[in-house]
């Protein structure tokens, strides 16, 4: 049963691989078999992850990280490490996913774990460093990635140094043939060729060679749609949108932008969503730590103390560190107040400034300001379509006729019109005012 779960993955069956990792765990929860809980947690996380399902990989965490603690196996420890980095890294949270990935290898790198492990971490902390344009660092993991484990992988991330950042062709052109070469020989994921593809095409492109290069971007694509990788998907998208700017082929550079900016905005609207997780988790570890701290003074206080009022003393402590901490929550909260409505007001300014400008993203972000307003409208109204949700939302920023007629580049008789058949789809009665409507939703 464990070994179908990586061959479910592999062929882009990524919720039934979840589905079979919760009847493994079922079963060692059962047998009462930590090490293989444990293990089966960390498993489950990483496919939460690859699903974007944050808040529940973050749960199989923690509860890998209670399972270990009994038991304290050194492998497993640096597995949690590592997933915790991954989903750090996701939620934009750099240097705690730095952090963590560098536990992970320090642990690894004691115990002489496997290297294929070892070839998973440094690659993702050498993906990190690339992010945070520290190349060098970036490139020192890569090569020991490569040397720990060689695959299609390790292989594209030589070449795209040597094609970005240094300009060798030649060496990049190597990397690239060594990766093919590995993938055509070994068993490695589908994934694996994606990159490899997508590479090619980072190579043509800086050769100039621009229909080469969309040519092994559309295959990137291909197999990144089939085993259902928004973010790879993404990265894909923004590819092809330069290499059309690059031919000049406005129309197909136009597409591919709309593309990129669609799902590049449901990634962060999912990234938003979950960001406060970390967070807790941080606050949760430092209280912790404060509260082991605190238990060590207070021992020794109770020691050198015990003969001078020592209840007294601590009963006092007590209630000036009560008083002290109400005063901080009541600030707290007055600055998380103040905080809200100052979000509020820039969130309402932005998407006044995208409808003037006629932004294609004003809509995605007006949903996401006002989820609740979308979502009556939707209910009242199933078949509505995305232009008469971006007009109802032009309405409900109270834009006049003539406002939305300048903002959208038609006439005001044209707005009128739209109005008029706006009303006879959602059945607005015509003595009611139709702004006044929209804002009872």
């Amino acid at each position: 049963m464990q070994k179908e779960i990586p061959r479910l993955r592999g062929s882009a069956e990524v919720e039934k691989s979840l589905l079979l990792c919760k009847k493994v765990i079922k079963n060692y929860e059962s047998l009462n078999d930590k090490k293989g809980k444990s293990e089966a947690y960390v498993v489950a996380a990483n496919i939460c992850m690859t699903l974007y399902r944050i808040k529940e990989s973050f749960e199989y965490l923690e509860l890998a990280e209670a399972t270990n603690k009994s038991f304290k196996n050194p492998l497993i420890e640096a597995k949690i490490y590592a997933q915790y980095a991954r989903n750090y890294d996701y939620l934009d949270y750099e240097s705690l996913a730095l952090e963590n990935y560098g536990k992970a290898i320090s642990i690894l790198e004691v115990i002489k774990g496997e290297n294929k492990d070892l070839e998973y971490m440094y690659s993702s902390r050498g993906f990190l460093y690339e992010k945070k344009n520290m190349y060098k660092s970036y490139y020192k993991d890569a090569q020991k990635a490569h040397y720990y484990y060689r695959s299609p992988y390790t292989s594209v991330r030589l070449a795209k140094y040597f094609i970005l950042y240094e300009k060798k062709s030649d060496s990049a052109r190597y990397y690239l043939d060594l990766g093919e070469k590995l993938y055509d020989e070994g068993s490695f994921r589908e994934f694996q060729k994606a990159l490899v593809e997508r590479m090619n095409g980072r190579y043509h492109f800086y050769q100039k060679d621009y229909e080469k290069a969309i040519s092994f971007y559309n295959e990137s694509l291909k197999i990144y749609k089939k085993i259902n990788n928004p973010s790879e998907i993404k990265e894909d998208y923004k590819l092809l949108y330069e290499a059309y700017k690059a031919i000049g082929d406005g129309k197909k550079e136009k597409e591919y932008l709309e593309k990129y900016t669609f799902i590049n905005d449901s990634i962060e609207v999912i990234k938003k969503r979950n960001q406060e997780i970390p967070l807790k988790k941080v606050l949760k570890e430092n209280k912790m730590a404060e509260e082991e701290s605190k238990t060590s003074l207070y021992i020794i206080f109770l020691i050198s103390l015990i003969l001078f009022f020592i209840t007294w003393l601590l009963t006092r402590k007590k209630y000036v560190e009560e008083a002290k901490d109400k005063e901080i929550i009541i600030q707290e909260k007055e600055i998380e107040n103040q905080d809200l409505k100052q979000k509020v007001n820039e969130s309402f300014e932005e998407i006044v400034q995208l409808a003037k400008e006629n932004k294609p993203e004003f809509l995605t972000r007006f949903q996401e300001v006002y989820p609740e307003f979308t979502e009556n409208l939707k209910e009242l109204y199933p078949e509505i379509n995305s232009e008469d949700l971006r007009f109802c939302a032009l309405l409900k920023l109270n834009f006049s006729t003539k406002d939305i007629a300048d903002y959208t580049f038609v006439t005001v008789r044209t707005v009128q019109t739209r109005k008029s058949r706006l009303r006879k789809k959602i059945n607005i009665p015509s003595e009611q005012d139709i702004y006044l409507w929209i804002n009872e939703i």
